[in-house]
């Protein structure tokens, strides 16, 4: 026996055991992967840790400066404060301690002002300015202003608007309380560019200064650091990722407390994952080879398990559309050949099931018919019918004859002395006859019209098919419309099937109603609202002649619905008693 026959054989539990196996490997593969995602995340970790050092350190070193610089503001402020007259060398002292002072400014609130390293540019008054403005308003409070742009002061040195931002305070009186004037040091951007260049995150990431306004106060030059949206930055510890180029890099900020400024460190993911390039080449070879090892297992398995599973559903589905001739065959022995001999048996039981309720059926259908015929006895009623019509004729009451004729003629095709098929003519007969009765009794509402052709009138069809359809178009479409009514009775054939529809002209069928009575007559299941007629039909069609035949039913809601009979084409029997084609 070859390996796949062993298999093959196996107990399902057994296969089932070999799955167990197959997901605890693919469980291994994941704890890998997880691993591996663990060691990054702890070298991300590291990462960002390190980051928050390196900014909380520029942080501290430019909140350290901007502290020592409000100190020197207060001191001028003092000075200002009891009228001393040697400020201008005082500002020239404090530059040359302080190199990186660009300039200082003394405005007075009566727009006198003392400098050093600054002079005005017009004579426009500091007070319209929004920077004094600001100032001001701050009322004492250190205020950092990002640019010099658009001030009525230069620097005596030649420095661009990116070279240096400004320090000032405003001089109130701590007595009267009265604003005196404004404090203003423009600082060059050394300090804040040493303490960057001090600061080191891996080999290409940097640090970058924003105001409490995302502008940019001081940023390094490279390609990225402008490519940064302030929207980015969270403001708080966590790190947070971004695509820069096509490239990732997290993002860590922190706010000082002292000038409200942020401090941003920015580094690449890829030097995150540097340090594990070579041991995710090596776990990638290996995992490669396990999962393919594990996926040919697993389809071999798979397949095994699944196929023959596969191949009896398609049967299962065959038979519950009606096809009960199919059978699984399956040399095998195990759980699944033993259901196939199972739904085998299930089938052939089915069958004579069906053959034996189909006779019962037909057998009792005769019997009723056989009753009703001697409860009736025809030449009785027959004749009972004539002598109703030759009065009604004596008295002249020809409406009456026509009645009574129709109603004969009906009697006549319904009982056909026990025949189970009738010709379409036969068939027409009786429903023209029916729907004649019917126009009596609503002339103001029913009009109808027949469309058989000649050569159609020939051909067999199960007796009484026709009359339950119109009988449902009256009372479900005529009499539900004000308007008077239209029914329409058509016959045609195509590809060797006869279509015998039913077509009114009444208010239509709800979509959703209608999809719900489709559905029902395709599963020949029936609840207690539906129609008794259609499925009435529906399940004598399909008895006599298949399932592949029986009615369907369409509408358009508030225009009409059409009920469709389908039979197979089969010609009325020749003179020497022999069908020229298999009756129903």
């Amino acid at each position: 026996m070859s390996l796949k026959q062993r298999i093959n054989n196996l107990p399902f539990r057994t296969k089932m055991m070999y799955s167990y196996l197959i997901i605890s490997l693919v469980s291994f593969l994941v704890f890998a992967f997880a691993s591996g995602g663990i060691v990054t995340r702890q070298l991300r970790r590291s990462a960002t840790v390190q980051t928050e050092q390196t900014i909380s350190q520029v942080e501290n070193s430019i909140s350290v400066y901007l502290q020592t610089m409000e100190h020197l503001i207060d001191y001028v402020s003092d000075l200002a404060l009891e009228g001393t007259s040697d400020l201008p060398l005082l500002f020239e002292k404090l530059r040359f301690a302080n190199p990186e002072i660009a300039g200082i400014l003394f405005a007075k609130s009566d727009d006198s002002f003392v400098s050093n390293g600054l002079s005005r540019v017009s004579r426009d008054p500091f007070s319209n300015e929004s920077w004094y403005i600001q100032v001001k308003k701050a009322n004492g409070s250190l205020v950092l202003l990002r640019s010099n742009a658009g001030r009525n002061i230069t620097t005596e040195d030649v420095f661009s608007i990116d070279d240096v931002f400004s320090i000032a305070k405003a001089l109130v009186d701590p007595k009267t309380k009265t604003f005196c004037g404004v404090v203003l040091f423009d600082v060059r951007h050394d300090i804040i560019r040493k303490s960057i260049n001090n600061a080191s995150i891996g080999k290409q990431g940097f640090v970058f200064v924003l105001d409490d306004q995302d502008e940019m106060v001081y940023a390094p030059v490279n390609s990225v650091v402008h490519r940064v949206n302030p929207l980015w930055i969270t403001g708080g510890d966590a790190s947070v990722s971004v695509d820069i180029e096509g490239d990732r890099y997290y993002l860590q900020s922190k706010v000082s407390q002292t000038s409200g400024w942020q401090v941003v460190g920015v580094f690449p993911a890829s030097e995150v994952l540097h340090d594990m390039t070579t041991t995710i080449y090596v776990m990638a070879i290996s995992l490669l080879g396990a999962l393919l090892s594990i996926a040919i297992l697993s389809y071999v398995l798979s397949n095994t398990i699944t196929k023959p599973l596969s191949k009896l559903q398609r049967l299962m589905e065959q038979a519950e559309a009606g096809d009960f001739s199919v059978r699984f065959n399956s040399r095998y022995t195990d759980e699944v050949g033993s259901l196939g001999h199972s739904f085998n048996h299930m089938l052939v039981q089915m069958e004579q099931l069906i053959q034996q309720v189909y006779v019962e059926q037909k057998n009792k259908r005769n019997a009723e018919m056989r009753i009703l015929q001697e409860q009736i006895k025809p030449h009785f009623l027959y004749n009972t019918l004539d002598t109703i019509s030759w009065l009604s004729r004596e008295n002249g009451a020809e409406d009456v004859v026509l009645l009574v004729d129709a109603l004969t003629s009906m009697f006549r095709v319904g009982l056909s002395k026990g025949r189970e098929t009738i010709t379409i003519k036969e068939e027409i007969c009786h429903v023209s006859s029916y729907l004649y009765i019917q126009q009596i009794r609503y002339s103001s509402k029913l009009s109808y019209e027949i469309h058989v052709p000649v050569e159609l009138e020939s051909y067999m069809v199960p007796k009484l098919i026709l009359q339950p359809l119109v009988e449902n178009a009256i009372y479900h479409g005529i009499k539900q419309k004000r308007e008077k009514g239209l029914i329409t009775v058509n016959v045609t054939i195509e590809n060797g099937v006869l279509a015998l529809q039913v077509r009114d002209t009444g208010p239509g069928i709800e979509e959703g109603k209608l999809k719900a009575l489709q559905e029902q007559l395709r599963d020949r299941f029936r609840t207690e609202a539906s129609g008794f007629g259609l499925f009435y039909v529906n399940e004598q069609v399909k008895l006599s002649c298949g399932s592949a035949f029986g009615v369907v039913l369409d509408s358009e809601e508030g225009l009409w619905t059409t009920s469709t009979v389908y039979v197979p084409a089969r010609v009325k029997e020749s003179a020497d008693g022999k069908n020229q084609s298999p009756n129903c």
